[in-house]
């Protein structure tokens, strides 16, 4: 995927409808259309992961400055969890995946439970430096 190099921006978006309720959580980089996010392949307690768009239309998102070198590494990191990672409802899921890749990219998220608690934790952190928007 091509990066664009000016105004680079990554959104997050937690899902409130997805899971039963549960919710579910995603982000796009720079000229995505949809968030992606890791589903299991086959069953929630031990299928491989798949990152997939996000079907979901009602998301609450925020987006975030970030560098050309962090949504590389953004997108690099979703590459690595599609097919490879292990997908579980409770120890290995959607938060964990978004969590994973924002840590490992440079970009402040605390692990929590719920989508909404993740994103949370990503925007209290962004607005601090004033890189919401």
């Amino acid at each position: 995927m091509k990066i664009d190099p000016s105004g680079l921006d990554t959104t997050v978006c937690a899902y409130p409808d997805a899971l039963m309720g549960a919710g579910h959580m995603g982000y796009k980089v720079s000229g995505e259309k949809r968030t992606k996010g890791v589903y299991p392949n086959n069953d929630y307690t031990g299928s491989t992961a798949v990152v997939i768009e996000d079907p979901h239309d009602n998301g609450i998102c925020y987006t975030i400055e970030t560098t050309k070198s962090q949504e590389e590494c953004l997108v690099e990191c979703r590459e690595r969890w599609d097919y490879v990672a292990t997908y579980n409802a409770i120890f290995q899921n959607c938060t964990h995946f978004v969590v994973d890749c924002f840590r490992t990219c440079g970009l402040p998220a605390t692990n929590a439970r719920f989508p909404f608690e993740v994103l949370d934790s990503i925007v209290d952190y962004q607005r601090e430096f004033g890189k919401v928007r």
